[in-house]
C-alpha cells in the first residue's frame, strides 16, 4: 500500500467534506493551521492558501458553528412521526414487561414465604433412565 506524503496532499486529493471542515475550523478561529496541519497531515501552506482562495470567492466569512448532520441521517417529517410514534408504542411495551416481571417477582416472594417454594432454584434433577443404563454398561 503506498502512503501519501504531504505534498500528495493538495486540495485535488481532500474531499470536499474534510476541505470544509478545515477551512471552517481554520477561519472561525477554532484551530490554527499548525492544529489542523498536526491533526490532518497538511502543510499549513497548503491550509494557508486553501483560506485565501475561498476569502477571494466568497464575501460572507465562516462562524463557528456545530456541523450539520450528515445527508444520510436526515429524515423527512413523515418519517419523523412515524419513528416518535413507533417508539412510543416500543416505551409502552417496555412498561408493560417491567409491570409484568415486577408481578412475577412478587408472586415468587410469595410462593417463597407461604409454600417454601422457590421457582428460581431447580430442585435437583433426576438421571433420565435412557442415561442411567448407558452409564450402568
Amino acid at each position: 500500500m503506498q502512503q501519501t506524503t504531504n505534498s500528495d496532499l493538495s486540495r485535488h486529493y481532500l474531499p470536499r467534506q474534510l476541505r470544509h471542515l478545515i477551512l471552517q475550523e481554520y477561519l472561525s478561529g477554532v484551530k490554527t493551521a499548525r492544529q489542523l496541519s498536526e491533526e490532518h497531515g497538511i502543510p499549513m501552506s497548503t491550509i494557508h492558501k486553501m483560506g485565501q482562495r475561498w476569502k477571494a470567492k466568497n464575501s460572507c466569512s465562516f462562524v463557528s458553528t456545530p456541523n450539520p448532520l450528515p445527508i444520510m441521517s436526515r429524515v423527512t417529517s413523515a418519517e419523523a412521526s412515524e419513528l416518535l410514534s413507533e417508539n412510543k408504542a416500543l416505551r409502552r411495551r417496555l412498561e408493560e414487561a417491567l409491570l409484568r416481571l415486577e408481578g412475577y417477582e412478587i408472586m415468587g416472594d410469595i410462593l417463597q414465604e407461604e409454600y417454601g417454594i422457590d421457582l428460581l432454584k431447580k430442585s435437583a434433577a433426576g438421571q433420565s433412565s435412557v442415561s442411567k443404563k448407558d452409564t450402568q454398561q
